[in-house]
């Protein structure tokens, strides 16, 4: 079975065609077509309502989608919600977490997909769920309810669980919007360490550009459910279409070690004296 966070069937790559969502007369995601490569980390950033939760979420089955999604050429749209869990696992932004739930069952849930019907969880799939949470510094919170942990200590039980699925792709919406800069790194840092050593397939919706730039080798650009721009960082992170997609003034700086910041900048200074 192997251990947490290394894929059961190894390492995959992620490919969208043509992946259309509407809901009612409101097209949220405009026909996106997008090769996720193995081991790669792709970043989708935009503004809001530009359809980044709903391409992740059409990717999991969450909401009708048409189109292609595919793993390995695995079909993912068509596939029973069990099979596509094996396949990709997601860190909401807002997840539901049960009351009362301790951190120990709440990631073996992430265990679920791999159990036939009625079947309880092996002696394996607990020694999967056993070490995520060491690998996660989790193993002191074991018996502790999930809700009486900060708001940092619960990113990483949500992500302590999909990584116990044990996916090839590793979906994140937004996975830090609501963590402070220390906790934010702390969980990206996470996350790029076990993508590096399992050879993780992660796509990201990410609203923090900066970080975004730091962490992912690629941009993918979504603004009106249609990619925008898609390259490097260096590539899709001008000052141009910022102002363009964000209606935002930045300065795009190079820092110390290489890569991008970006800066807002204030378009009109009062006058003093």
């Amino acid at each position: 079975m192997g251990r947490a966070g290394h894929p059961v069937d190894g390492p995959a790559e992620l490919a969208l065609a043509q992946v259309h969502v509407a809901y009612g007369g409101h097209v949220a995601v405009d026909g996106v077509t997008l090769r996720v490569r193995t081991g790669s980390w792709t970043a989708l950033i935009g503004p809001n309502g530009a359809g980044k939760t709903s391409l992740l979420h059409a990717v999991t089955g969450a909401v009708p989608a048409t189109g292609a999604v595919t793993v390995n050429d695995a079909d993912l749209l068509g596939a029973h919600p069990r099979r596509r869990a094996r396949h990709v696992a997601l860190v909401p932004q807002r997840p539901v977490i049960p009351e009362a739930m301790t951190v120990y069952d709440y990631v073996l849930l992430g265990r679920t997909a791999h159990l036939s019907y009625l079947a309880v969880e092996s002696a394996a799939d607990l020694a999967v769920v056993s070490d995520v949470l060491e690998r996660l510094g989790l193993g002191a919170f074991t018996h502790r309810s999930v809700q009486s942990l900060s708001g940092g200590e619960q990113q990483r039980v949500v992500l302590a669980r999909a990584l116990a699925q044990q996916t090839p792709v590793l979906l994140l919406d937004e996975p830090t919007s609501a963590l402070d800069i220390g906790h934010r790194q702390h969980v990206l840092e996470l996350v790029d360490g076990l993508r590096r050593e399992c050879d993780l397939t992660v796509l990201a919706a990410m609203h923090d550009l900066t970080l975004a730039a730091q962490y992912a080798d690629r941009l993918v650009l979504l603004d009106g459910g249609r990619i925008a721009a898609d390259g490097t960082p260096a590539d899709v992170l001008t000052r141009r279409r910022i102002v363009d997609h964000f209606d935002a003034d930045v300065h795009v700086i190079t820092a110390p070690d290489g890569g991008l910041a970006l800066i807002p900048a204030r378009r009109a200074r009062p006058e003093h004296g």
